[in-house]
Parts: C-alpha cells; structure tokens; sequence
C-alpha cells in the first residue's frame, strides 16, 4: 500500500513546469538515495521499512508546492541564490511553512503510518521526543540521510555549501551517534541508489 501511494503521488503532483529545487527527476534521485541510505543506517529491522517509505517520502511536500504554488516556488528559490538564505528558511519566510511540514499533511491525509509521517514532518527538525521508540528510529534515519544524500550529490537550490544545513551535533550526542558519522558517510558514498522509473 506505501509503495502504491509513493508512486501515486510522484504522479499525482508532478509539476506542469521545471523549477529549479523542485523539479521531479531531481526530487525523485535525491529520495532514492537517500531512502537505500536510511536502509542501511542501525535501525532495528522492523523500523527499516517506515525508515526507507519515509525517506522515499520526504520531499513529497516540494512537489505539492511546485504543482499548486509555482509563483512561490520561484520565490524560495530566488532567495536561496547566492546563499542568502538556506532552502528550508526560505520556505518559512515565504510560506510560514515548509515543505517538510506540508508533505507531512497529505501523507496523513492519504493514511500513511504515523512513524512515516513524523519522520516526513521531522526530517529538518531533529530533536529526540518521549514518544521515540526506538530512540533511533525513523525520524532520526530519514534527517540523517537525507542530509548524507545532499552531502554526496548536492543541490544548488539549497544555496552555497556554506549555507547548507549541516549535522545537528546535539542531536548527534542525544543520540550517543557523534562518533558514526565517519562512518555513515564512507557508506552514503558507497550506496548504489536505484534508478528511478520515470513517471507516466
């Protein structure tokens, strides 16, 4: 069913026009990587799936934006130029939301588990909440791999490298990670992502 609703998605909120840092075969490469990413990180096997769907949907949000809002869309991309503003910040000064938080809703709405969701709404956001468990369970895969995604094949409409989000080490210590993260990253690298199909 979470296969289903990913590729219905993809499909259903394809943009009528290219934009940068919201065009489709960019989106959907970035979340391929990063959902073999969030596969391989130490989750507990039964967390595994929830990790990869929700990696594989975090971006959702970007695509919602891009076919119902392109006017804004290119907004937040002109304040990302030159790195005046990082991607996520500039969604909350146009928007007073963002994509993370957007994508988050529709996949409520569409009935996807709450573990996908969090990790959807979570994945700019990281933080340990009582309810984690595991601790480092799908909202911690999917922030750390997406972030490892962009580190491996970056993206110019997050602005200058500079200005790119970078690992959030209080998370890292909250999360007695700070000294995996050489290791992930020799991993992101090795990753063979699976060529998205394109979509109908």
């Amino acid at each position: 069913k979470q296969l289903v609703v990913t590729a219905e998605i993809f499909r259903a909120f394809r943009p009528e026009r290219n934009i940068q840092g919201f065009g489709l075969d960019h989106i959907q490469s970035h979340s391929h990587l990063a959902a073999a990413i969030a596969a391989r990180l130490p989750l507990p096997n039964t967390a595994i799936p929830a990790a990869a769907i929700a990696a594989l949907l975090h971006d959702a949000g970007k695509l919602v934006l891009a076919s119902r809002l392109p006017l804004e869309c290119e907004r937040i991309r002109r304040l990302t130029i030159g790195g005046q503003l990082t991607f996520h910040a500039a969604e909350e000064q146009v928007l007073c939301a963002s994509h993370a938080e957007i994508g988050a809703y529709l996949l409520a709405l569409w009935g996807l588990p709450a573990p996908i969701v969090s990790a959807v709404a979570r994945h700019h956001r990281p933080a340990v909440e009582a309810d984690d468990d595991p601790r480092f369970g799908p909202p911690a895969a999917v922030y750390f791999a997406n972030l490892l995604a962009h580190e491996r094949a970056p993206d110019p409409a997050n602005g200058s490298a500079g200005n790119r989000p970078s690992m959030d080490q209080e998370y890292l210590r909250a999360l007695e990670m700070e000294n995996e993260i050489a290791g992930w990253r020799a991993m992101a690298e090795s990753v063979q992502a699976p060529c998205p199909r394109p979509v109908p």
